[in-house]
């Protein structure tokens, strides 16, 4: 079952966003994800440091080295964490209409 940290994790709108814009836009460097978020570069960083230490996010080696590359790894965590994901994104995208 998910633990209450993990979940707090996902609880975090910021980090909830960073999580589905990865999961739906598949490798994202970190300017994509601060201009499709609208956050501020510093923020993202930190909300992918948190993510990173779940192992819901890893940063992929870039061969040009240019910015690092972000990818969601949801699908190697428990089915109830995908599920626990989708249903805290869903509630969040109710509480912004």
């Amino acid at each position: 079952m998910i633990s209450l940290r993990l979940n707090r994790m996902l609880e975090h709108g910021g980090r909830l966003d960073v999580l589905g814009c990865l999961l739906d836009d598949g490798p994202l460097v970190g300017s994509q994800l601060t201009a499709t978020i609208g956050a501020s570069s510093a923020a993202v960083r930190y909300w992918l440091g948190g993510l990173e230490s779940f192992s819901l996010v890893e940063e992929l080696a870039d061969p040009d080295g240019g910015e690092p590359l972000y990818a969601a790894t949801l699908e190697e965590h428990s089915y109830w964490v995908r599920i626990t994901f989708e249903a805290l994104r869903a509630r969040r995208r109710l509480d912004s209409e």
